[in-house]
């Protein structure tokens, strides 16, 4: 990926993401520098600015040139590329997402740090089961019949 990818990306998740649009009421300019380089230029301050790229629930994904501009912002993005450990499987919505061990990732040589460095892959195969009901995701925790929860 580059600053050509990330460019029309960001525009695209302005336009669209909920978390996005504080930081878009005060952006005054967003182009590539040069090929690794992105700068955002704001008309005043707001701190938030980080937090708001990288927030898990609804972050700034950034896809291939071609795949942002091929969906305009109200459509959702049908076409899925990742860099990360895992690859998409299958994902049926409201019951699963299956994700398997991407074989041929290769982890970054910092150490693992937050949302960044080195992701080690220790399982073969990750599902994310929605369960909109937060009593049944303790319940679930408590009797070991998931292993992560998000209360």
């Amino acid at each position: 990926m580059t600053s050509e990818d990330v460019v029309p990306s960001l525009k695209r998740w302005g336009q669209r993401s909920v978390r996005a649009k504080n930081l878009f009421a005060v952006l005054a300019d967003i182009r590539a520098i040069d090929k690794y380089t992105v700068e955002i230029k704001l008309k005043e301050q707001l701190g938030t600015v980080v937090i708001s790229l990288a927030v898990p629930n609804n972050f700034a994904a950034i896809y291939p040139k071609e795949v942002a501009e091929k969906f305009p912002a109200e459509v959702k993005a049908t076409e899925y590329i990742g860099t990360g450990p895992f690859k998409l499987v299958e994902w049926r919505p409201d019951q699963y997402i299956r994700m398997v061990r991407f074989d041929d990732y290769k982890p970054r040589s910092e150490k693992a740090s937050g949302y960044g460095g080195a992701k080690i892959v220790y399982v073969d195969e990750i599902r994310w089961i929605p369960v909109p009901d937060v009593a049944t995701r303790t319940a679930q925790m408590e009797t070991g019949e998931v292993d992560v929860a998000r209360t």
